[in-house]
């Protein structure tokens, strides 16, 4: 790929006429998410007095079994959050929110957690490290990828 340069112009502080636009949008999305967040807590708090799966409207619950750390059934903030997430008390749950990359939010019920069935040799464990960094960067790729999509702004001649 070439790319001509047709016009230089100088670095210079843009006029609030000229980003308003942006300003107005950047508040909305921020706005936006702290209501989901707050939507989000309370369906949590709703959950913790009257169990998972109580709250009606446009909520559904998913419920999953067996999630490990490289799952991919569920958003990768969602099971690094998991394995953040206290173990449950007994016969309890424990609750989380978790905001997601596309600016919604998940409220996480974990119910139990299950003891390592075999320990890892250094082999096995710096491959599941590899592994998770990879997956790590592969997320950050994509989430960069996405913001650069967002703000793009491509003229073709």
């Amino acid at each position: 790929m070439v790319v001509h340069l047709n016009e230089h112009q100088p670095e210079r502080e843009l006029a609030l006429a000229e980003v308003k636009d942006q300003i107005v949008a950047l508040l909305k999305r921020q706005q936006a998410s702290a209501q989901v967040m707050a939507q989000a807590t309370e369906i949590m708090e709703k959950a913790k007095s009257q169990g998972a799966g109580t709250t009606e409207g446009a909520y559904s619950w998913e419920q999953f079994t067996d999630i490990g750390r490289g799952d991919v059934s569920v958003p990768s903030e969602v099971a690094t959050e998991l394995f953040k997430m206290a173990r449950p008390a007994a016969e309890g749950k424990s609750f989380k929110v978790v905001k997601l990359a596309d600016g919604s939010a998940a409220v996480v019920a974990l119910a139990a957690v299950k003891a390592v069935e075999q320990e890892l040799d250094d082999t096995q464990r710096k491959g599941v490290s590899d592994f998770l960094a990879g997956r790590r960067g592969q997320t950050d790729y994509r989430d960069q990828v996405e913001s650069l999509k967002a703000a793009a702004e491509i003229d073709l001649l």
